[in-house]
């Protein structure tokens, strides 16, 4: 792995010593993340055991170079189902290290949806996710939708219900306060008069 491609502030040595303390499930057990000590090359270059490679170690390299971007006052974008509370602990983070934190908040009117989109994107050689799993990250996100909004300096909603047509924006939010809704839209979803709306009555 070369982490200058991301910034060439990034050290090697320290990524070793945050994914150390990381851990995983694996076949129903916490384990450590890593299972042997990847190899270090130089500062910025390390490879890894090909049993470490997986999903759960991609994720918490991504939160590394996050936090270090926050340590280095690096302006930075990132995509995130957040179905957890850390998204929104991070953004909160982020605030109070004087960064100003922009959310675009797409969903869809079902999860059901999206369930039919991963099926699209699996038969084009994409990679699958339980249907159980979509239908709560889903609701969580949903759950999270304002206390993500509260940390965020502007935040622009999206609904992308429609096949084959460009998200449709719904509303922008500025600084939890003050909302601005799309002119053009006149009739919302449900999620977003529920999740969005009913909060500014």
């Amino acid at each position: 792995m070369d982490l200058k491609i991301y910034h060439e502030s990034l050290d090697a040595l320290k990524l070793i010593a945050f994914l150390k303390t990381k851990k995983k499930k694996l076949n129903q057990k916490t384990c450590n993340l890593l299972s042997q000590e990847p190899e270090l090359l130089d500062k910025h270059h390390l490879v890894f055991a090909i049993q470490d490679i997986d999903s759960y170690l991609a994720a918490r390299i991504i939160d590394f170079i996050r936090l270090e971007f926050l340590s280095l006052k690096i302006s930075f974008t990132f995509e995130t189902v957040m179905s957890h509370i850390s998204k929104v602990e991070f953004l909160r983070m982020a605030q109070e290290q004087g960064f100003k934190t922009y959310l675009y908040y797409v969903s869809t009117v079902d999860p059901e949806i999206n369930i039919v989109r991963v099926q699209y994107r699996v038969s084009t050689g994409g990679h699958a996710v339980p249907e159980p799993k979509i239908r709560d990250r889903y609701y969580r996100s949903m759950n999270l939708l304002m206390q993500a909004i509260e940390v965020s300096d502007r935040a622009f909603i999206f609904d992308n219900s429609s096949d084959g047509e460009k998200a449709a924006f719904l509303a922008e939010i500025e600084q939890a306060e003050r909302l601005r809704i799309n002119p053009i839209v006149t009739v919302f979803p449900v999620w977003f008069a529920e999740r969005v709306l009913a909060e500014f009555e």
